[in-house]
């Protein structure tokens, strides 16, 4: 029983649990969201039966967002490091996806480069 237990949470097992953590989650994350917007919608009519749909959500947080943003990207770009990484990031052109070799080779450098990084099995 030991046996299948580790393997079910060394491959399958993660991703479906990864899975209804993040439906479960984003759900409940999404329903808060939802809860506290109040959407106003207008609709017209173009020419013929072509419609235009209009919405502005007036959130009471939006005002903040707005300042909160370029304040903590000030700060980002106070340190040379995470503004070389931010720069960098910005120019990345092509979409790209994590896999998990690409995790585990990440992980298997991030151990060569320092040697308390607990290994993945942990």
């Amino acid at each position: 029983m030991d046996s299948f237990i580790q393997w079910f949470f060394n491959g399958l097992g993660t991703e479906v649990v990864s899975l209804i953590v993040g439906v479960i989650g984003g759900g409940l994350a999404g329903y808060h969201i939802g809860k506290r917007s109040k959407l106003t919608q207008t609709q017209k009519a173009g020419s013929g039966a072509k419609q235009r749909q209009e919405g502005t959500s007036k959130n009471k947080d939006s005002a903040d967002k707005k300042t909160a943003k370029p304040i903590f990207m000030a700060k980002w770009d106070g340190y040379s490091n995470l503004k070389k990484l931010m720069d960098w990031w910005d120019s990345i052109t092509t979409p790209f996806a994590i896999t998990s070799v690409g995790s585990v080779l990440a992980h298997a450098n991030a151990q060569r480069c320092d040697p308390n990084v607990p290994s993945l099995d942990d």
